[in-house]
């Protein structure tokens, strides 16, 4: 009997290893000045960095300029430290919001000497928020801008709780 209850803990045991084994991940360091983008990986809860980021000077974006304003006062605000809001910018496909905040990102870094990393989240990963935020909280060398291309929720999805959260603070 005695035998039996050995060989059963034993067993137990090698079933917790390799549940602990597959569900624990090691964390990955991340050398902030490798880059000054980065895409968040979900699966890998990790951040890979992007080299070269896709991003014009300001004066080359045309007929958004209210927009290029309000945005870059707010991004140097936030560079600052000083009081800043969450921006949403919405439109149509290929209107020019991913360029404008890549834009910005380049224009204020190049004023504040890459202070702040710009990491992009895909749309499926938006329940990850609070995970990323705890993970980049200890990070306080930088600011981060994240940011969410092709943002949108089907009806009767809940994913937008996760960014609500986030966003109530």
């Amino acid at each position: 009997m005695a035998e039996d209850k050995d060989k059963l803990i034993e067993e137990i045991s090698k079933i917790r290893q390799i549940l602990e084994d597959k569900h624990t991940r090691t964390e990955i360091k991340v050398d902030w000045k490798e880059a000054l983008a980065y895409m968040w990986q979900s699966e890998e809860k990790s951040f890979r960095p992007v080299k070269n980021v896709n991003s014009i000077p300001l004066e080359l974006l045309k007929g958004i300029d209210q927009n290029i304003d309000i945005l870059l006062e707010n991004t140097l605000k936030f560079s600052e430290s000083l009081p800043a809001n969450n921006a949403l910018l919405w439109g149509a496909k290929g209107t020019g919001k991913s360029s404008l905040v890549k834009s910005v990102h380049a224009e204020i870094n190049n004023q504040n000497n890459d202070e702040i990393k710009l990491i992009e989240i895909h749309r499926e990963d938006i329940s990850n928020l609070p995970y990323l935020l705890s993970k980049l909280g200890e990070y306080t060398v930088y600011k981060f801008i994240l940011f969410c291309v092709y943002l949108s929720f089907d009806a009767g999805e809940n994913t937008y709780k996760s960014l609500k959260s986030v966003l109530d603070g």
